[in-house]
């Protein structure tokens, strides 16, 4: 089930560890999010083809002006080797035409939840 201003795309489990990067971009207005988001989903196939891609999530926000990006790959390498390619490259361009980023790679080991009853820690 989606929720309501997400959207997702799996490209296998991510639940052994790798990469996280996340990006939050800034457009003017509904229209230029509107915009990115065609572009986004029009180019997705570039990373989703590349060796380490897990998977990436968008969520819009709620003022209209931004959308968060959650990107999962193997590792920081495949991460920043994927970056570096022309065609990844050329896509960001088409990108950045609506609005602006910004962007930082997570090393995830743990994660902390909630205690939940009967939790012994």
């Amino acid at each position: 089930m989606t929720t309501p201003g997400t959207e997702s795309h799996d490209a296998g489990d991510a639940g052994d560890g790798g990469v996280s990067f996340l990006q939050i971009w800034t457009m003017p207005d509904a229209a230029h999010v509107a915009g990115w988001l065609q572009t986004m989903h029009a180019r997705i196939h570039v990373l989703t083809e590349l060796p380490g891609f897990r998977s990436m999530a968008l969520y819009r926000g709620i003022d209209d002006r931004h959308v968060a990006v959650h990107a999962q790959w193997d590792t920081v390498d495949q991460l920043h080797a994927g970056r570096s390619l022309d065609a990844v490259r050329a896509a960001h361009g088409e990108l950045v035409r609506w609005g602006s980023e910004a962007g930082t790679a997570y090393l995830l080991d743990r994660i902390y939840r909630p205690r939940q009853p009967g939790d012994r820690r």
